[in-house]
């Protein structure tokens, strides 16, 4: 794969090989990155870079797609080298890779930016995804949900990260309240979901005539 060039606003992806080549296994990736040292703010001042990538890592096989893991990079000015190896992935039967990047919140915010590649190789170990010393492994999500609406409103932790939102409303519709001033409504019976990028806590998620939802947060 060329080189994926990542800045900061929303999710970038990119997939090697670029189209895949079915019966042809890939079982192995390496995972690199290479960034600046420091960058150029407005005024023309060198700055340290604070910059942290959120690095999701997905294997795609013949017959399904398996999330490995997901990648939280150490930034040069913490001592990580420049251009560096930050994980490695193994999944037998992989015949493809996709990566998911995006900037961490308090990073250097829109003057980050860095160069991701991928390398594939025939050989294969257990499967899964080990970081190098450039990057820590994102702890699994946690899913919560209820049948029956349970905390209300559902708290989430400072700093922890909102992955996804899913309801179903009751025979009289509902809301989801996600922050002040913003609010969902649900009709009868109907359903919705969202996926927020830069939703992180802390929070407070309000659901008002809901049957059933769930709520998938980091850690």
């Amino acid at each position: 794969m060329s080189g994926l060039q990542l800045r900061a606003g929303g999710v970038q992806r990119a997939s090697h090989p670029d189209q895949s080549m079915v019966g042809i296994e890939i079982p192995s990736v390496m995972i690199s990155l290479s960034e600046p040292p420091s960058i150029e703010d407005i005024n023309g001042n060198f700055i340290p870079n604070t910059s942290r990538w959120r690095i999701k890592v997905e294997a795609k096989t013949e017959t399904t797609r398996k999330v490995l893991g997901v990648l939280l990079t150490i930034p040069p000015s913490s001592g990580a080298d420049t251009n560096r190896v930050i994980g490695i992935g193994t999944c037998p039967g992989a015949i493809s890779w996709d990566i998911q990047a995006e900037l961490i919140a308090g990073s250097n915010g829109p003057l980050s930016e860095a160069i991701l590649d991928l390398a594939s190789s025939p050989c294969c170990g257990l499967g899964g995804l080990v970081p190098t010393s450039y990057a820590t492994l994102e702890p699994a999500p946690a899913i919560l949900f209820s049948d029956v609406v349970g905390p209300n409103p559902l708290l989430i932790p400072d700093g922890t990260r909102v992955i996804s939102i899913a309801a179903v409303a009751g025979p009289a519709g509902g809301t989801i309240g996600l922050i002040p001033g913003i609010t969902i409504g649900i009709p009868a019976n109907g359903s919705f979901r969202i996926d927020p990028q830069f939703m992180i806590g802390p929070l407070s998620i309000t659901f008002t005539g809901i049957a059933r939802w769930i709520v998938e947060r980091s850690g």
